[in-house]
């Protein structure tokens, strides 16, 4: 009996680390990936949704944007293409060859997170007639509590036909952009590398009302 009462404390006690450490760690991080059960069913399960929280310095007023930052380089011959591993610098806007945007979401006063989704859809997979050039599709966005923007509809944004990822775990804000997931796609002759980069937007300033001038005041 007093042994079968100490495995029970003794299991009682490791579940609870377990999930205290979940708790934790879900916590100190600004962005977790979420694996729902529907992404096994969709094709190679190119799904991704994470959970997000505002930065500590966040502003009433502000507000969020969510881009995707297409860079290249040219592919060795013969190179094997792979994602070696996730956190990698990304790309500024300014110095990226193309950015694919949702628009912003703008003017939000109380501090909260919100949910970002991205999917990549090969349309090889559901047409019959052959597809010869970029049969990648970028599809997703963002949702906070007062609104919700998607990506733009693009055929030409996401270049090659093969396409890998890195990103796992957690990850957080740095000068007010968070980079939770980098695609990459190649063709025979380039690689391209994709950052999916969620930005801080300022607030919107007050507009100043005009001084009365001279004439205004003698009157």
């Amino acid at each position: 009996m007093k042994r079968h009462l100490l495995i029970s404390c003794f299991v009682l006690l490791a579940g609870g680390a377990i999930a205290y450490g979940a708790l934790s760690r879900r916590k100190s991080s600004d962005a977790v990936l979420e694996t729902p059960t529907a992404c096994r069913l969709l094709p190679d399960g190119k799904q991704w949704i994470y959970h997000f929280q505002p930065p500590a310095n966040w502003k009433p007023g502000s507000g969020y944007a969510l881009e995707i930052r297409r860079s290249s380089r040219e592919r060795d011959p013969g190179e094997e293409v792979g994602m070696r591993a996730s956190g990698t610098p990304w790309v500024s806007e300014q110095a990226a060859e193309a950015v694919l945007a949702s628009g912003k979401i703008t003017d939000l006063q109380q501090k909260t997170g919100g949910v970002l989704a991205v999917q990549i859809l090969n349309l090889r997979d559901f047409c019959h007639d052959e597809i010869t050039r970029n049969p990648l599709r970028v599809f997703g966005g963002i949702e906070v509590s007062n609104g919700y923007l998607k990506f733009p509809t693009s055929r030409d944004f996401l270049i090659g036909d093969s396409i890998c990822s890195a990103g796992s775990g957690t990850w957080n804000w740095h000068a007010d952009e968070l980079c939770p997931l980098q695609l990459q796609t190649w063709d025979e002759s380039r690689v391209y590398r994709y950052d999916v980069v969620l930005v801080i937007t300022p607030e919107t300033p007050t507009p100043r009302k005009p001084e009365p001038t001279d004439a205004a005041v003698s009157r």
